[in-house]
């Protein structure tokens, strides 16, 4: 079965934390489950974080065999400002805004190097998610078939979050774990 895991926004020590919580165990260099696997939801990066640890961690699970990923709107973001258009400028502008939303990212993977045009290249090849929530509180199903896990732990308060799905036609409320963002 599956853990659904939300938006992660390069927090790396939270995401270790959450799939220790869930009963991952690192294996070298990636964590197994012995029965269940791990779904992203996207948005690895973007916010402050460690955004290689995040996508080194992720890629490895998911190259591994022990983790399924789709890529959020930061990928999808990160993906169109690396594009140059026909008019000189980037799919995604590179104006201040959009240079302060990814300058974290480009960071850790400086713009244009190999290591960033192969996590670029990755991102690529995701199946794209769409939706943004930011829920607050505590998890829970918002129906019986509609549950959320981007509680964003890129706010200080936020939380990451994810839904053990086991294949039940209703969502079970003890199946939401997460974790709390570290300060």
């Amino acid at each position: 079965m599956y853990d659904i895991i939300g938006d992660i926004h390069g927090r790396a020590d939270e995401l270790e934390a959450l799939l220790l919580k869930l009963g991952y165990q690192r294996q070298g260099t990636v964590y197994k489950h012995p029965e269940r696997k791990a779904i992203f939801v996207g948005d690895f990066i973007d916010g402050k974080g460690q955004h290689r640890k995040t996508v080194d961690i992720c890629r490895s699970m998911v190259e591994q065999e022990s983790a399924l990923a789709v890529m959020g709107n930061h990928e999808f973001n990160a993906i169109c400002y690396s594009i140059p258009d026909n008019t000189g400028d980037y799919l995604r502008h590179h104006n201040e805004k959009n240079i302060r939303d990814h300058a974290e990212f480009i960071a850790e993977f400086p713009f244009g190097s190999h290591r960033h045009q192969e996590t670029i290249d990755w991102f690529k090849s995701l199946p794209l998610f769409v939706g943004h929530y930011w829920m607050d509180g505590n998890p829970g199903a918002l129906s019986e078939t509609v549950a959320c896990v981007d509680y964003t732990v890129a706010r200080p308060a936020g939380k990451l979050v994810a839904y053990r799905w086991s294949g039940e036609q209703k969502l079970e409320q003890n199946n939401f774990i997460w974790v709390d963002r570290h300060l």
